[in-house]
């Protein structure tokens, strides 16, 4: 979940900011390791990687289970918003690093929880850690004349009505919560502390964009006598450039860096695409053929650690000619040979992936057995018991509800939820139809964001003034973004592990109560789908409902998440061993196998939950008793 956000800014700095593998880089407001995982991936042994928080649970964890070259800083802060107690305001940090130190810094979500007087304070120690020439990429919420006019037609999730005396807040009383800033403003305080803005500044989405480059608006810049000269894509000399390590081939910076994905699908031995001719005002020298082809082997021999074959060595010599030499050197650092290689040395194991030891599957073995899996009937499966009768007259009785279902195809500015690919149609229909039906005072969500949105725009909807919720989630970023002023009473965030959580916490749930889980999906020693099974299912009590998300029928993955993606999940199997001859839990709707063999009633109740019927399975406790033979109830 987290390492998504981590690729898109490690997307982001590469691209961006032309971030190198042998880079020094330091992440503020870091969090559990959102960007750890990718960032880590992508450094290689010259490159360091320093992180920077408040939250001492967070930083204590990815000490702990990330890569060991990470260094972990802990702030010793007063945050009402983050829950710290500590000595200092953030006007009183200085970042424990030397001067000039790192390549680049990043911030993300840091300046949309802090005050101005902060923000300027912090803009000043970036620029001291920073090195002459080094980037800096933060985020921002900010006002301008496009943002004020969509905020003001309440097109955004965030709604930042209240003014300081220019940024805007959500809550008065905890202004951290999210702060919005003038952009000319922001504009200023770059110029002030010495930070040259790299333009465009990349608007998001936060604010009811319908074309944002992310979700928050970022802000590149770069520091001291070299920002024109890498602003320009002028060619700087060995000497000029900023404490490159001497052992990777020199890449000459460009505004065209950002092609490199276009041009070779980030694989050697691809065959670049064509990507568009430069203006005559603006083509780059290019590389002779002796020059490319001694650039290629340097490549070859301290990125992939390996000689070129000869047919790669003329694939890439000759397209070095053509194309800048840092999209070239871009396709080395982001193909799949130097990734795996870097992420097994990051992760030292037994055995590499796709052995029979290994969790991680090798897709071309799989597919004859997975042909047959895929024909299963709910008879197949051994063990559990499906009642589809009690699903279909469930279905028949919350018909009226369901055919009713209040959700848009797009942020209509109406509610909180609207459909989409992260929690569908179909999921989206029947968790809504459960909170009507059951009416629960009390939910504990285990992974947050839409399906949040989609719970409390339910309870709106049915006036249930009685309700709370608790999200557990190590990144409640989405989550805060589709929460209103009203939603703070009533949903408690805890922003870390489900591990950390004591199992008494989920004892507290009652009978019609939910406790949703859209975890990692991946069960090894210590994971969350490993507590949640372990220990937290058989401690609720009778009669709570229990969601678990991406189990798709009948109980295997997808083609593509198995094939292309391989993302090598096991939570479904994990369940299905679980539920079998497991008489303490009952299967009361599986929205795949009620898609499987009841698609004539869906169609004529709501055609919309047929468009992506998503991966929910809702379990009930119920008092132990024998185990039964499984199948199907008729």
């Amino acid at each position: 979940m987290n390492e998504a956000t981590g690729e898109e800014f490690l997307g982001y700095l590469v691209d961006l900011c032309g971030l190198q593998p042998g880079d020094a880089v330091l992440d503020i407001g870091c969090g559990s390791g959102r960007m750890a995982l990718p960032f880590t991936g992508y450094l290689n042994r010259e490159g360091r990687y320093a992180r920077f928080d408040v939250a001492r649970e967070a930083i204590a964890w990815c000490t702990q289970n990330i890569y060991p070259n990470v260094n972990s800083r802990v702030a010793d802060l007063r945050s009402k918003k983050e829950k710290s107690n500590g000595n200092d305001t953030p006007s009183d940090v200085r970042l424990p690093y030397p001067d000039d130190f790192f390549d680049v810094v990043l911030l993300a979500s840091v300046f949309t929880r802090m005050l101005a007087s902060d923000v300027k304070h912090y803009m000043q120690e970036i620029v001291r850690v920073l090195k002459p020439g080094g980037r800096s990429l933060a985020t921002f919420f900010l006002l301008n004349e496009e943002s004020s006019a969509l905020s003001k037609e309440e097109k955004g999730a965030i709604k930042l009505k209240h003014e300081m005396h220019g940024p805007r807040t959500v809550d008065v009383e905890n202004p951290e919560t999210a702060i919005r800033y003038p952009e000319a403003f922001v504009r200023d305080l770059y110029r002030e502390c010495g930070l040259e803005l790299q333009e465009p500044l990349r608007y998001g989405k936060w604010c009811g964009r319908a074309n944002g480059m992310s979700w928050q608006d970022v802000v590149i810049a770069v520091k001291g006598a070299s920002t024109h000269r890498l602003a320009q894509g002028v060619r700087m000399t060995e000497t000029e450039r900023p404490n490159r390590s001497s052992k990777h081939p020199p890449i000459p910076p460009s505004d065209q860096n950002t092609a490199f994905a276009q041009g070779t699908g980030g694989k050697p031995g691809a065959t670049p695409a064509a990507t568009p001719a430069p203006k005559a005002s603006e083509t780059p020298a290019r590389m002779s053929p002796a020059a490319a082809k001694e650039y290629v082997a340097s490549l070859y021999a301290t990125i992939l650690q390996r000689d070129p074959t000869p047919a790669e060595l003329v694939h890439w010599a000759s397209t070095a000619t053509v194309m800048p030499p840092e999209q070239v050197y871009f396709a080395f650092v982001n193909s799949k040979e130097y990734r795996l290689r870097h992420h097994e040395r990051a992760v030292p194991t037994m055995f590499p992936p796709g052995h029979c030891y290994s969790p991680v599957v090798d897709p071309s073995t799989i597919a004859k057995y997975m042909d047959q899996q895929y024909l299963q009937e709910p008879d197949d499966i051994k063990g559990i018991q499906f009642d589809e009768a009690a699903m279909v007259r469930f279905w028949k009785e919350n018909a009226e509800f369901i055919k009713n279902t209040p959700f848009s195809e797009h942020d209509d500015g109406k509610n909180r939820y609207y459909y989409n690919d992260m929690y569908p149609y179909g999921d989206a229909i029947m968790l809504s139809t459960m909170i009507a039906h059951f009416k629960p005072k009390n939910v504990i969500e285990v992974g947050s964001g839409f399906s949040s949105a989609c719970m409390l725009d339910t309870v709106d909807q049915l006036g249930l003034s009685d309700f709370t919720m608790t999200c557990i989630d190590p990144d409640a970023d989405r989550l805060r973004s589709r929460l209103r002023e009203e939603d703070h009473s009533r949903v408690d965030i805890i922003e870390g592990l489900v591990q950390d959580v004591p199992v008494s916490t989920f004892s507290t749930l009652k009978e019609n109560d939910i406790l949703f889980i859209d975890s990692t999906h991946v069960l090894k020693t210590a994971s969350d789908v490993h507590y949640e099974l372990f220990s937290i299912l058989p401690s609720l009590n009778k009669g709570v409902l229990v969601h678990f998300h991406d189990i798709q029928y009948p109980f295997e993955y997808p083609r593509q998440w198995l094939f292309e993606d391989n993302r090598s999940w096991n939570e479904t199997y994990a369940l299905r061993a679980f539920l079998m001859f497991n008489s303490a839990f009952e299967v009361l709707f599986w929205n795949g196998l009620f898609a499987h063999r009841q698609r004539a009633l869906i169609q004529e109740t709501n055609p919309l939950f047929l468009n992506n019927p998503g991966g929910s399975i809702w379990l009930r406790t119920r008092p132990t008793g024998p185990a039964r033979r499984g199948g199907r109830r008729r």
